[in-house]
């Protein structure tokens, strides 16, 4: 038979509701440290374990929060949002929550304007990407459940969200292929008009004109059709020796283009450098290295989750911005240009 708070009591020698304040941790608690360590004592011995569903029906909660991911067959084979996902699940392991991730599908079968969140299965959602699923953001705020928007770009004033800094990344990763004294640096992106691509793309601009180097549209790879990061990165190799850099807008995309170089016989960074985004786990065990700019993936899904919980515990709290910070990693394939200026670009070798 299960142990009782009133089990714990009789052991004690104390009142069931000073039991009840003790294992919960109630700030209205009035008693003496030798009764609390007496009371505990008594739990630990008769091996005693709340009944967390009976807990969540008297807060009217489930102790459930989802995490929502944009919909994609190969989800768990990239490590971004693998990385994110553990960082929320540990948080919510942490505060004794459950986890349910909702891979796109926010939509009841049986009704599809109606989002499958409003059974009331969640206590609060975490939405990676908010924005690329088609009125996901309006439907929660219309159902009233908190959640949190991650990664997600220009998010409106009243919706909490944590996210980096795009432009700045940009620039960060630029600047620092700069100050290894490149000048021809490529962007490269895969194909996928998203916003923070985008707003990489104008920080590379940016930290250019800082520098004194003329933007050059043919150095950007990615809007041709039907040329992935591996495929660009093969062209890209025939401009070499001009160019002597590159800057993937995602880790994802600067790993497929240093395979595309391996295969056309280029050697990273010997012959040219190449720098990421997201401090993702395939970076550090790739060859070469890869230097990134980190989000500190993990990290950022504990703060996700616990931004979460807050609004959780206290409904009426206002929306939080959270500007994410990054920092630049420097790994085995970005180094010092060596051997002297470079010349203009060559024409496309098709």
């Amino acid at each position: 038979m299960a142990t009782t708070q009133s089990d714990i009591a009789r052991r004690a020698n104390v009142s069931r509701s000073l039991v009840a304040q003790v294992l919960t941790g109630s700030p209205r608690t009035r008693t003496t440290d030798e009764t609390r360590h007496r009371i505990l004592q008594a739990a630990k011995e008769l091996g005693y374990r709340p009944n967390a569903a009976a807990r969540s029906l008297r807060k009217g909660r489930t102790n459930m929060i989802g995490v929502v991911t944009p919909l994609h067959p190969h989800l768990f084979t990239m490590p971004y949002f693998v990385q994110v996902i553990g960082g929320v699940l540990d948080a919510s392991m942490q505060t004794g929550q459950t986890m349910a991730l909702f891979d796109g599908n926010v939509w009841a079968p049986d009704d599809p304007d109606r989002l499958i969140f409003l059974d009331g299965r969640c206590d609060g959602l975490i939405v990676i990407a908010a924005l690329e699923i088609q009125g996901l953001t309006q439907g929660l705020q219309c159902a009233n459940i908190p959640f949190v928007a991650v990664n997600s770009g220009e998010t409106p004033a009243d919706m909490s969200s944590i996210d980096i800094d795009n432009f700045q990344t940009g620039q960060i990763a630029t600047q620092h292929l700069l100050e290894l004294g490149h000048r021809r640096i490529a962007f490269f992106y895969d194909g996928q008009e998203r916003l923070f691509t985008h707003q990489r793309l104008e920080g590379y601009k940016a930290a250019l004109a800082v520098g004194g180097v003329p933007f050059d549209e043919r150095l950007v790879f990615g809007r041709r059709p039907l040329c992935s990061p591996f495929e660009n990165a093969k062209r890209a190799a025939a401009l070499l020796p001009e160019v002597t850099a590159l800057f993937g807008a995602t880790d994802r995309v600067a790993l497929e283009a240093i395979q595309g170089l391996r295969e056309a016989g280029v050697q990273v960074p010997t012959q040219i450098s190449v720098v990421g985004v997201n401090g993702e786990f395939d970076g550090e065990v790739s060859v070469p290295a890869l230097t990134t700019v980190s989000q500190r993936l993990e990290a950022l899904g504990v703060e996700a989750a616990r931004m979460l919980f807050d609004m959780i515990a206290a409904p009426n709290v206002a929306p939080r911005k959270v500007n994410w910070p990054v920092e630049l990693i420097l790994r085995k394939s970005t180094a010092y240009l060596t051997d002297g200026k470079r010349a203009g670009l060559r024409e496309f070798v098709d």
